[in-house]
């Protein structure tokens, strides 16, 4: 299982633009057989741009299925 959660808030030094961003991830491994594996993964994304005045939000599901030969 994994989990993981982050914040970032940044500034330029030269032109004081400010940005901030967040991001959640949410996921499992599982070996289905020993030469079979799958992934899932959740992840929520979201921050501003660099005048606060427009937001935005990721949200996403990826999923992987591997087979070794």
């Amino acid at each position: 299982a994994l989990a993981s959660a982050t914040a970032m808030r940044t500034e330029s030094l030269s032109s004081h633009i400010r940005t901030s961003n967040r991001a959640l991830r949410l996921g499992l491994t599982h070996e289905f057989k020993p030469r079979l594996h799958g992934a899932a993964e959740l992840r929520r994304t979201s921050g501003s741009t660099a005048d606060f005045v427009h937001n935005y939000r990721e949200n996403a599901i990826t999923a992987s299925l591997n087979m070794q030969l």
